[in-house]
């Protein structure tokens, strides 16, 4: 089971490696403050995809589902129940 703290060590050390990402909440926006960008979602994604053998269809990629590691989570585990 994809656990959401593996989600936010992958977002912590591939896009604040200068900091232990302490002050980044589970609920943070991550697009609106910068943390992220259009690129770093797309690694996400291909992150997400590889780590849980499932695929995330483009018309899923709205900014809403994939804004704060909750929002990323929620998506993940929406999309292993489509599975199971």
């Amino acid at each position: 089971m994809f656990k959401k703290e593996t989600l936010r060590k992958f977002i912590i050390n591939e896009f604040l490696s200068d900091t232990s990402g302490e002050e980044i909440g589970n609920d943070m926006d991550l697009i609106a403050t910068g943390i992220i960008d259009s690129l770093a979602v797309l690694k996400i994604i291909s992150f997400i995809e590889m780590t849980n053998d499932i695929a995330i269809d483009p018309d899923e990629l709205d900014p809403e589902k994939l804004n704060s590691i909750d929002a990323i989570y929620n998506l993940i585990e929406s999309k292993i129940s489509q599975v199971a």
